[in-house]
């Protein structure tokens, strides 16, 4: 946690944002844009500084954003709610939300097995019809491979 409480203050000055966390952001935007209809209840899984969160509040009833570390939730400037927790304890239960996004996080945990426990316990909160929207900047060696949960 301390090495992401560190980047907090410089996380969204860094080129890394421009070059290869942008587009994949701006994809999920649009699809998100495309698939949330108000009223909707969206969860931001690894949410960071809350970019993400603050272009879906115009969008939903209700945005609630997670992240491993408190230091990227603290000087969050929009209305959602915020928790600083693992990804995979997340405090929400079934039928929680309709739309679940996680943008450029699956790199950040520590193996491919916690990151389908991490699906896996999104699509539980998922209410039935609901979308789970995964980007990720990972290319996979084999374009057929999905994760599965």
């Amino acid at each position: 946690m301390r090495r992401f409480d560190c980047w907090a203050a410089s996380y969204d000055t860094s080129q890394l944002q421009t070059v290869l966390y942008g587009p994949v952001h701006d994809a999920v935007l649009r699809y998100a844009r495309q698939h949330v209809h108000e009223p909707s209840q969206i969860l931001d899984v690894g949410c960071g500084t809350g970019e993400l969160l603050h272009e879906l509040e115009a969008r939903a009833a209700r945005v609630v954003g997670v992240d491993f570390s408190p230091a990227m939730l603290a000087d969050y400037p929009g209305r959602a709610e915020l928790f600083a927790c693992e990804a995979a304890a997340m405090p929400f239960g079934p039928n929680a939300f309709d739309r679940i996004v996680m943008n450029s996080v699956s790199h950040y945990f520590p193996s491919r097995r916690y990151f389908a426990r991490v699906v896996r316990a999104a699509i539980d909160m998922l209410r039935p019809g609901g979308m789970l929207v995964v980007g990720d900047i990972l290319p996979h060696h084999d374009p057929k491979r999905r994760v599965r949960a």
